[in-house]
This record gives C-alpha cells, sequence and structure tokens, in this order.
C-alpha cells in the first residue's frame, strides 16, 4: 500500500453508524471496501477509526479477533503481542467507563 488510504465514502460511514447502532456491545468491525478489508473501531459514540488490514483476512467477526488486527493495521510498528494488549487494555479503559 502506498501509505494513503482511500477515502471513506459518505455510504460506507453511514452504514457503519448503522451497524454498530445494530450491535452496541461491539467496538470493532470488519467490511469490504475501496482498498480491501477496512477495520472500524468505535472509540466513543459517532466516533470511529478505520484502517486498511495489512493481512488481508480475518478470521471471526469478534472484538477478540478484530481489535489486535486492528492495533496491527493501524500501528503497524507494534509486535503482535503488543497489539494484543493494546486492544485489551482499550477495552478495559472503556468497560470502566473511561472513554
Amino acid at each position: 500500500m502506498s501509505g494513503v488510504l482511500p477515502l471513506v465514502s459518505a455510504a460506507d460511514a453511514i452504514d457503519d453508524v448503522a451497524w454498530f447502532d445494530r450491535h452496541p456491545r461491539r467496538r470493532y468491525r470488519a467490511r469490504r471496501g475501496e482498498g480491501g478489508l477496512w477495520l472500524i473501531r468505535k472509540v466513543h459514540d459517532d466516533v470511529y477509526l478505520r484502517t486498511i488490514s495489512g493481512t488481508g483476512e480475518v478470521l471471526a467477526d469478534t472484538d477478540a479477533e478484530l481489535g489486535p488486527n486492528w492495533f496491527a493495521a493501524a500501528r503497524p510498528q507494534l509486535s503482535f503481542p503488543k497489539a494484543n494488549r493494546e486492544s485489551r487494555q482499550a477495552g478495559v479503559r472503556r468497560a470502566g467507563g473511561r472513554r
């Protein structure tokens, strides 16, 4: 990848909002879009951080699977164990009420 992410279309943004509204307990989502497999992290209310997966395929549609993949794609300098730790810590911070 050239380092420049494709733009998120209005339709994709609306679809992400609707998906998270239907799945209020989820923090991560994967969907196919322009440029490949998008990984989306819901940070707060309608605040989403999106990146393209470097691996292309996700094994399971769960936060436990998508969280470490999101961190690994968004911060490729992290080792996978560090990305996994950061995704768990993000979950603990959210579960504790801190956003």
